[in-house]
């Protein structure tokens, strides 16, 4: 009899596991096509109750030392007709090696992502040596300063300027391929453990530049955190991701979004204000100093 337990035990431990297993499985989707020749990706439809669709990208080149996955993409799938949903990646460069991976997201938050798409060899990218960076250069000299000394909670861009996408040191155009380069706005992406959210910037926030007024200059236009911080995000450590470009397409009307193109965001420290030489891995605004009134 005992022998016949031990066996059952093993057994229901077994059909647990193997439940278990198949849940796992089961949590993601096919894998998006991609067509190498634009490229764009193609992936059908999952649900009318899907909000959004975040498009991830990994450049699996040997050659190349990078292997991350990036956020590269947004679709508004309820703002979108075509059956198939469909994003393109224009911002992929020729022979380079491609993975993809689309996660839609319901009314509810709730996340569900593909599978990882075969490997693809990009053939109708951007020329390597025509744009040969894609994303915004942020010298070592320059920081992102918190501020926690007063009720509003700052951030400062210091150490130099952060020049617009698609220009030279001088201000002129440097990228040929670059189509969208004067279109994409500069944003601050910051992320706790659970999730990020991008801030618009506005050159006075992005450019460290000193404007004459008589015999001072003014300083440059600080970001309060606390204006656009979502209330998750109080009480938890925040991290700064770094600054990517973001391109918005909208319908005829121009009234509903339909993707944002991202750019692979450019790393920045971030430092104490009251001491730049001191780097700031994370920070942390209580929920206490959030502004606003509940309704």
């Amino acid at each position: 009899m005992k022998k016949f337990f031990i066996f059952l035990s093993i057994f229901a431990s077994l059909c647990l596991f193997s439940c278990s297993f198949a849940e796992d499985e089961s949590e993601y989707l096919s894998a998006p096509s991609v067509a190498i020749d634009k490229p764009v990706i193609s992936h059908a439809r999952r649900s009318s109750s899907d909000t959004e669709v975040y498009v991830y990208r990994i450049n699996n080149t040997s050659t190349d030392q990078d292997h991350n996955s990036y956020h590269i993409g947004t679709l508004y799938p309820q703002n979108i007709t075509d059956e198939i949903l469909q994003f393109s990646d224009t911002l992929a460069y020729t022979n380079k090696k491609y993975k993809y991976q689309f996660v839609f997201i319901d009314s509810d938050g709730n996340k569900h992502p593909t599978e990882w798409s075969s490997e693809a060899t990009i053939a109708g990218g951007l020329n390597l040596s025509d744009t040969p960076n894609i994303k915004y250069d942020i010298p070592s000299t320059i920081y992102l300063a918190y501020d926690s000394r007063t009720a509003e909670k700052t951030l400062q861009v210091g150490g130099g300027n952060i020049q617009k996408l698609g220009l030279d040191n001088s201000g002129n155009p440097n990228i040929d391929n670059f189509a969208y380069e004067s279109k994409y706005v500069p944003t601050l992406i910051l992320k706790t453990n659970l999730r990020s959210v991008a801030f618009d910037l506005k050159n006075e926030q992005l450019n460290n530049i000193d404007y004459e007024q008589g015999t001072t200059r003014a300083s440059i236009e600080k970001i309060v955190v606390t204006s656009f911080l979502p209330s998750d995000f109080y009480n938890k450590k925040i991290e700064c991701v770094g600054i990517a470009g973001k391109y918005v397409t909208t319908n005829t009307n121009g009234d509903k979004i339909l993707y944002i193109y991202w750019t692979e965001p450019a790393a920045i420290k971030t430092v104490y204000a009251e001491d730049t030489s001191v780097l700031l891995s994370n920070f942390e605004i209580k929920s206490t100093e959030a502004t606003g009134t509940n309704y």
